[in-house]
């Protein structure tokens, strides 16, 4: 038999290679086009980086840190990810209206933002404009409040606004606008080193 390349029936190959795995490695040499790109951009991908800020609607600090923490992810879209907590028990119908569209995350995160950009927060106002066809239960929503509240306890939150990355509550000394120049030499040290 020569070397190379053999033709053979499909039955012929799974009698011979019946039980056998087949490693196959990708390089920059396997033919795939943009290998290198395609590596870089599948490693920023796995690098995002899990945020958590811990908000009230009604707290005043949390507006600013809230539109440091939009300006971040607009700085780094592919980079960050980001989980608001929304923490005032629920004694507010802006919270539990907040905690009711956790389902629909697109017209929650278009929530927040209108929350937040107000100067002056017009409660009525933002309700009737995020108000749902489709009620949450009461009891799902205490459900949810329940479950941030135990989250928030577990992690000793004490206060809004509050922040975690990578699961560690971020120090007060740290700002959040201090953030990105953490974030462009990490993004930057990935482009130069794909996995």
């Amino acid at each position: 038999m020569d070397k190379g390349w053999t033709t053979i029936s499909i039955e012929e190959f799974a009698k011979r290679w019946n039980g056998v795995a087949i490693l196959v490695a990708a390089n920059e040499n396997s033919g795939e086009k943009d290998y290198a790109l395609n590596r870089q951009k599948e490693f920023v991908n796995n690098l995002r980086l899990p945020f958590i800020m811990v908000s009230s609607p009604f707290c005043g600090h949390c507006t600013p840190a809230f539109n440091a923490l939009e300006k971040l992810i607009s700085e780094f879209p592919e980079g960050v990810k980001v989980l608001v907590r929304i923490m005032d028990g629920g004694k507010r119908e802006v919270t539990k209206q907040l905690i009711s569209l956790a389902d629909q995350p697109e017209l929650a995160e278009k929530a927040l933002h209108a929350w937040y950009i107000q100067k002056k927060k017009d409660a009525e106002g933002w309700l009737q404009q995020f108000a749902t066809t489709e009620p949450v239960a009461p009891k799902i929503i205490d459900q949810r409040l329940d479950e941030i509240a135990n989250w928030c306890k577990a992690n000793e939150v004490h206060g809004t606004p509050s922040f975690f990355i990578n699961g560690r509550k971020m120090p007060n000394t740290l700002k959040i606008t201090d953030l990105k120049y953490f974030l462009r030499a990490l993004f930057e040290e990935a482009e130069e080193n794909p996995k």
